[in-house]
């Protein structure tokens, strides 16, 4: 929050955590893009790419263990995005992840590859993807990405964000400091009924299952933009508008503004999709390191006794934090063979590869009902509605 750049190698030279939040919810590389300085935004992602890559091989063993207790099987998985807008129906993605599991071997096979603008409409490319994870690798090969049809692949190491460094570091500098947390706290789940009111059930690829609405799972923003010039906010503004339109169905209005409740909390509209940064494009400009704030002129002794929001000594603060509430169907089956277990150190060891993978184990280790989800339904926008479910599992005999 200073900018002093030699405490802050300093501490990263003796093993110091930069995932470490305040009481406010905010990490040092928050804070480091928020003062605005190049180099320590470097050193610092540096630093969280280090702890990744330890953090997917710190999930290794335990994954290893439940694989060499797990008799071999292949799962096939379905995902999609559906809505009632016929023109959005039509660019929303779907996928069927086929999983096979043989001794510590795993390798999911998938299709979507990237996403891309054909003229003004947008298109997922498709293709052949497979990712293997190895649990017996020793090279370094644990975790491959491949290109079936292009013939090559990709050692994983971590958290891979396509970008390079520079191109990183001004993504981060010029959108949003975003910060997301899923709280399972206010979950509950409630069994779905039936016309005479008994435990609604049906049939779920091969598996009996049966439904449950979940209430109130819970998603919770942080945005921050003191670090922003109005030619960033203006540009932002205008890619939440287009991101509006595919979500919404309709066209915005270039001259929209912002709303009351934006201009008062904080200035220009904010993008509630979830992330970090918000501007990065193939042309953007290279982000030079900002202006430092003013020093703080607050004590030592006035810092240990401050609240929290007075306690903080860079930039000033533009901050908003907005909560939303999600409802959704889950279908859970006794009969399903596969260890809810099981999924889980496989979530965990994507963390690093995927961040999504994370929120998807909070739902699934939030005091869940008996059995396996085989079947989850989730609205993620007003329009669009994501469903997940295992559509079948056979156990593979050996040889096979």
């Amino acid at each position: 929050m200073l900018g002093r750049r030699e405490c802050v190698n300093s501490l990263l030279s003796h093993g110091a955590s930069v995932q470490t939040k305040n009481n406010l919810g905010w990490s040092s590389f928050h804070e480091a893009v928020s003062f605005g300085d190049r180099k320590t935004i470097k050193s610092l992602m540096i630093a969280l790419e280090k702890a990744s890559s330890e953090q997917l091989k710190g999930h290794l063993p335990l994954l290893s263990e439940h694989m060499s207790r797990l008799a071999d099987f292949y799962m096939e998985s379905k995902w999609e995005l559906s809505s009632w807008i016929p023109l959005l129906s039509r660019i929303l993605p779907s996928d069927t992840v086929k999983i096979f599991k043989k001794g510590p071997r795993l390798r999911l096979d998938f299709t979507l590859t990237d996403f891309k603008y054909h003229g003004t409409m947008p298109k997922w490319e498709r293709g052949d993807m497979s990712l293997l994870l190895d649990m017996t690798a020793a090279d370094g090969r644990k975790a491959l990405l491949m290109d079936n049809q292009k013939r090559v692949y990709q050692v994983l190491k971590g958290k891979e964000s396509g970008l390079k460094m520079s191109d990183e570091l001004d993504f981060q500098m010029s959108g949003d400091i975003i910060s997301t947390h899923m709280s399972t706290r206010p979950i509950h789940f409630v069994q779905a009924k039936n016309l005479l009111q008994f435990p609604k059930w049906d049939y779920v690829g091969e598996y009996k299952a049966y439904f449950y609405h979940i209430k109130r799972l819970q998603l919770i923003t942080r945005k921050r933009r003191e670090h922003l010039s109005q030619e960033d906010l203006k540009w932002n503004k205008e890619m939440k508008q287009w991101k509006q339109m595919f979500a919404n169905g309709s066209v915005p209005d270039a001259d929209q503004s912002c709303s009351d409740e934006d201009d008062a909390s904080m200035a220009g509209c904010s993008d509630d999709a979830e992330g970090t940064g918000g501007s990065a494009s193939d042309d953007s400009l290279y982000r030079p390191s900002l202006t430092p704030p003013p020093q703080p002129s607050i004590s030592w002794s006035q810092y240990l006794r401050g609240s929290d929001e007075l306690s903080h000594l860079g930039r000033p603060i533009q901050a908003k934090v907005t909560s939303k509430d999600f409802n959704g169907t889950l279908a859970m089956s006794t009969d399903f063979p596969l260890s809810l277990n099981i999924v889980l150190d496989i979530l965990a060891m994507l963390e690093p590869v995927n961040p999504t993978m994370a929120k998807l184990r909070e739902l699934c280790n939030a005091r869940l009902p008996d059995g396996f989800p085989v079947r989850i339904e989730m609205p993620i926008f007003a329009t669009i509605q994501a469903r997940s479910l295992v559509q079948s599992l056979k156990c593979l005999k050996p040889g096979h």
